[in-house]
């Protein structure tokens, strides 16, 4: 059997964005004088999804959780601001990547990241245009993520492309 598309993920499979998130989160979180959070904590919510982070965020403070929107929508601007700060494409991820394209395999992203930060997250490390199809989490529904539908749509816009 043929392989002819891959799906990946972003966070921590090609581009290691721990410490970005958690400093763009800080910088949020200092601006309405809430508790930072670490790379071990972040670590523990980044594969959830930008609001799941900024609501342990809020638990931790124990801020009100009215506060969600506030401040995702300030961690958001934030990290817009410099998306690729501090992200690192993963050792071979690069290698990876080329030697599939070489071979005529389409590549696709599927990230929880939200649009406003996925494309510079990519252009910072030299991957924009390395993928045929990017889906960002903030284009579904987030209780779909987690059931895979990122996963299909983004192998539906590979195949449109064909």
């Amino acid at each position: 059997m043929k392989v002819d598309t891959v799906v990946f993920d972003l966070d921590g499979t090609v581009v290691d964005t721990l410490s970005g998130t958690t400093r763009t989160l800080n910088i949020a979180l200092r601006s309405y004088v809430l508790m930072e959070f670490t790379d071990d904590e972040t670590r523990e919510h980044i594969g959830l999804g930008d609001n799941a982070l900024v609501c342990a965020a809020l638990r931790k403070s124990e801020a009100s959780p009215d506060l969600a929107g506030e401040v995702q929508e300030a961690y958001l601007r934030a990290y817009a601001a410099d998306p690729g700060h501090l992200a690192v494409v993963h050792p071979g991820a690069e290698v990876l990547l080329k030697r599939l394209r070489a071979r005529g395999v389409r590549l696709a992203l599927c990230t929880n990241k939200s649009s406003r930060i996925t494309g510079g997250m990519l252009r910072t490390p030299g991957l924009d245009g390395a993928f045929d199809a990017v889906v960002s989490g903030d284009e579904l529904p987030t209780a779909n993520r987690i059931r895979g539908i990122c996963w299909k749509r983004s192998a539906a816009r590979v195949a449109r492309r064909r």
